[in-house]
């Protein structure tokens, strides 16, 4: 999506991710409408341009943010915190704090920490 500052890209993002509601239109996910589901029922993720990610936690920690507020717990998180890990390459920073981290690790740690959170 591209458009000038303040052209409402993120405002847009953000009402198809349910953050916001909208006063006309519809939204849909290919033939179902989601205009009023709750963001958590969703199955979408959402990165900012700066990522987001905790400071004080590290990567093994921000990957598994979401997966915890779900209510997940044990081996369940540690094997996909690892399996995302490894499909992004980033297995050998998982101890690592996220503010120490470059921008593309970071924006790996953030989208293995969003589709954790699916």
């Amino acid at each position: 999506m591209l458009g000038p500052t303040g052209s409402g890209k993120t405002l847009l993002l953000e009402a198809i991710n349910g953050f916001h509601n909208i006063d006309k239109g519809k939204i849909f996910l290919y033939d179902d409408e989601i205009t009023h589901l709750h963001p958590k029922n969703r199955g979408m993720a959402f990165v900012y341009q700066d990522y987001m990610l905790f400071p004080n936690m590290t990567v093994r920690d921000n990957i598994a943010y979401g997966m915890k507020a779900k209510g997940l717990k044990g081996e369940i998180v540690d094997n996909k915190v690892k399996e995302l890990a490894k499909l992004l390459n980033i297995e050998h920073l998982l101890d690592r704090k996220s503010i120490h981290l470059s921008g593309g690790e970071a924006q790996r740690t953030a989208l293995a920490r969003g589709k954790g959170g699916v």
